[in-house]
């Protein structure tokens, strides 16, 4: 989830006015996995995933009133929720030392459509994972979420849309 606040004071008026944007991204993703799953000190693995990726974007402008929060004024300019689909794409390795506790070292592609450019552009190459945990038998589904990318923010006054 990423939030930000462009605060401005009309020179005019002398208001505060603040630009509120808040949005979230998250993937379901199911697919299978690759990979020896039983006793084995390194245990390469590799995957692939069909997504199911929600995310949303709301802007509002704000002149907060600073004695009484109740009293502010609020428009909103933009709030919409969509879903997209995508995929990925997993290669990894568990060392598994004792065969009680896991290290899951790998990396990710993540590829999604139609997807605003302030939430990755449709793609991106997720970073080197490290993860540990108890072992796996089956892994039939996950669910991931992320955020990411700075928001551009219009300046007050003129709300725009960018085409989804």
């Amino acid at each position: 989830m990423l939030s930000e606040t462009t605060t401005t004071y009309d020179s005019q008026t002398l208001l505060r006015v603040e630009q509120q944007t808040n949005q979230y991204f998250g993937r379901l993703y199911l697919g299978p996995e690759f990979g020896p799953h039983g006793n084995g000190t390194f245990r390469p693995h590799v995957g692939a995933n069909v997504a199911l990726v929600f995310y949303g974007i709301s802007t509002d402008v704000v002149v907060p009133d600073d004695q009484n929060r109740e009293n502010e004024i609020r428009q909103s300019l933009r709030d919409e929720n969509r879903t997209a689909f995508g995929y990925d794409v997993t290669l990894g390795v568990d060392i598994n030392p004792w065969n009680k506790v896991t290290l899951d070292v790998g990396a990710r592609f993540i590829k999604s459509f139609n997807v605003p450019q302030q939430l990755g552009a449709g793609w991106r190459d997720h970073p080197p994972r490290l993860r540990a945990g108890l072992p796996r038998r089956c892994v039939l589904a996950r669910v991931a979420g992320t955020a990411r990318g700075r928001v551009a923010a219009p300046p007050v006054g003129q709300a725009t849309r960018v085409p989804l």
